[in-house]
């Protein structure tokens, strides 16, 4: 689970509801700690929270996704299965297209094993099929509701298996881009599936599909990815690119910099040498120093901050901060309001997270 932080998405637009004041929320939360022990459907609420610089993405944005995607298929499922066991789910051809070294998940496989994730979204990354391309709320439709934290509050604005390109209003979010620059944008976890990003416009007057989105996708300053905690510290990042096997063709993608804490993957690390050999692991190196989770002899690994879930300073369920990147606004595009795309491709799961911000494109001395 997760959502666009930078600008803030028309997916957060319920943030300014009483239920949803200052991080808290009657289910999953977007931002706070989880409250509580799961309902009968598996989910929990939230209690208020200090947001920091996650503030613009309280409310429900971490709800809109697609679920039972994996690649070459013509069609998401929508149904509750959100592991897809190494199998397609549909008769498709495509093999993965992701290189070996921008996997996060099974990162130390050897040949002839056994790879669950194999068909799932970000092994061909932007290939998946999604069901909106801003998402849909929860997931999937009522029917489904409850496996993968599959829930969503009615509001005012949307429902159980709304899409969120036909329901979630124009929301202005004073964002204004000029033609030809570079510009900062972010992102936060709430459940880390691992996988990776891309950013893309679409004009605000066409119809928010993938294949528009797919027409404009950003490129981005590969020496400008940063973590960036509530608390406003930031640390640079090498980060991980990807434009080969690629959908649009040669676009690309960022690799989630934070790793998955979680079940048994090929290469993955106990958080230290003293936990039990059932508890989770963390499927590749943390990116800051002041995260030792996976060594050894690590005194302050990950920690279970609340029910369900797990996280250090940079690694797990991070809701510590947000993954912020500077992408460039293309020279050519023409003025006028946009709509800003962000996907998630999972590698973990079956599941794609989408959300979209409304921004002004102006050009240079006009």
């Amino acid at each position: 689970h997760g959502s666009l932080v930078s600008p803030p998405a028309r997916n957060a637009v319920d943030r300014f509801l009483a239920p949803f004041l200052n991080g808290q929320s009657p289910q999953t939360p977007s931002t706070c700690p989880n409250g509580g022990k799961r309902d009968k459907h598996g989910d929990h609420g939230s209690l208020p929270c200090d947001q920091g610089f996650r503030n613009t993405s309280g409310g429900q944005p971490c709800l809109w996704w697609s679920q039972g995607c994996t690649i070459g298929c013509a069609s998401y499922t929508g149904d509750a299965q959100i592991q897809s066991g190494g199998e397609r789910l549909c008769n498709g051809t495509l093999l993965p297209t992701l290189p070996r070294w921008a996997w996060t998940m099974n990162t130390a496989l050897k040949e002839g094993e056994p790879d669950n994730y194999k068909y799932n979204p970000w092994r061909a990354p932007g290939a998946a099929p999604v069901i909106d391309a801003c998402g849909q709320a929860g997931g999937t439709t009522p029917a489904h509701r409850g496996p993968g934290d599959a829930v969503f509050t009615a509001t005012a604005y949307a429902k159980m298996g709304d899409l969120g390109s036909y329901v979630l209003p124009y929301s202005p979010s004073g964002t204004v881009w000029i033609a030809g620059t570079e510009v900062e944008v972010g992102w936060g976890i709430r459940y880390n599936h691992g996988g990776g990003y891309q950013y893309r416009l679409c004009p605000h007057a066409e119809p928010l599909t993938e294949a528009c989105f797919q027409r404009t996708p950003l490129e981005f300053n590969r020496n400008r990815q940063a973590l960036l905690w509530n608390n406003g510290s930031r640390l640079a990042l090498q980060g991980v690119w990807v434009d080969e096997g690629t959908s649009p063709p040669n676009s690309t993608w960022a690799r989630n910099p934070v790793p998955r804490i979680g079940e048994r993957s090929a290469g993955c690390k106990l958080p230290n040498a003293t936990l039990p050999a059932d508890f989770n692991c963390v499927s590749f190196p943390p990116p800051c120093r002041s995260d030792c989770t996976g060594q050894a002899g690590c005194s302050s690994p990950a920690r279970r901050t609340d029910d369900g879930t797990q996280q250090g300073e940079c690694s797990g369920d991070w809701t510590g901060g947000q993954i912020v990147d500077t992408v460039k606004v293309p020279h050519e595009l023409p003025a006028g309001q946009y709509v800003l795309g962000w996907r998630w491709d999972c590698e973990q799961t079956t599941q794609i997270w989408q959300s979209c911000a409304d921004v002004t494109v102006c050009r240079q001395g006009e």
